[in-house]
């Protein structure tokens, strides 16, 4: 058998070292802090997306509410369509 061959850059150098039982434990560590973190994030947002699909009924509705009771003690200030003005129509 051949010795493996060489490229002539890779004369003088030594090989790379082996990490440690410690760096591999931090790094272990910080993906799976990364991890949590990300699955936080995502669940707070999905939470925020249902409180706001959630609330706009509820306030549309408190809206419609205050709206019919400003019209029914305020019957004045009610919105109406003017009369006799010129329309177009087709057909």
């Amino acid at each position: 058998m051949s010795a493996p061959e060489t490229s002539e850059g890779d004369e003088g150098k030594a090989p790379p070292e082996e990490k440690s039982s410690t760096r591999v434990c931090a790094e272990t560590t910080l993906d799976a802090v990364a991890v949590v973190g990300r699955g936080m994030l995502a669940t707070g947002s999905a939470i925020l997306t249902v409180v706001q699909y959630t609330a706009y009924p509820i306030k549309e509705g408190v809206i419609c509410v205050m709206d019919t009771t400003g019209e029914y003690f305020t019957p004045y200030l009610k919105k109406k369509a003017a009369t006799n003005v010129p329309t177009f129509r087709y057909g």
